[in-house]
């Protein structure tokens, strides 16, 4: 089984080959350096657009993949309140299976950046450290502590996307 992952994050790769190993017995992943094809800081579908176009374009640059996967980290807007959302393309070559993240809300420091133009990572250090913030912003510990853990975040988003019957 080879599956070629459209990213140049080795935590985002080991993440997809600890799940591919649960469900196949031999997998060999490859990192495969790609674009989104959406902008830097993608928001609703333009998230889901670009983990497709990843998947699409790792998948292809792999000639003899089984699978293409795509992880694009993005904003969805639930009822008033930006969510930030992974989601996780798996292509065949014919057939895409998706797969999301948990999300969780911004604090306002991030937020603004963002609606200023800027990319979420640009203004975590700004919040991470400042714990008093995150609070009052209505970060909870739950999300604070996932951020310390990414192969765990990335292999349940990854485990969201798989399926073992295609």
């Amino acid at each position: 089984m080879k599956v070629s992952v459209g990213t140049k994050n080795p935590v985002k790769m080991r993440a997809v080959k600890n799940i591919f190993a649960q469900v196949y017995d031999k997998v060999d992943v490859l990192m495969t350096n790609v674009e989104s094809a959406v902008p830097a800081q993608p928001i609703g579908h333009e998230v889901i657009t670009g983990a497709r176009h990843r998947g699409e374009r790792a998948f292809a640059l792999l000639k003899d993949a089984d699978f293409g996967v795509g992880i694009e980290s993005g904003l969805f807007d639930f009822c008033g309140v930006l969510l930030d959302v992974q989601i996780c393309s798996i292509f065949d070559g014919s057939v895409y299976t998706i797969g999301a993240s948990p999300g969780f809300s911004y604090p306002k420091v991030v937020l603004e950046g963002v609606e200023g133009g800027g990319r979420s990572r640009q203004y975590y250090g700004r919040a991470i450290w400042n714990r008093e913030n995150w609070q009052e912003n209505g970060r909870n510990r739950v999300s604070i502590e996932g951020l310390n853990r990414p192969n765990s975040f990335y292999g349940a988003l990854c485990n969201n996307g798989i399926d073992p019957e295609n």
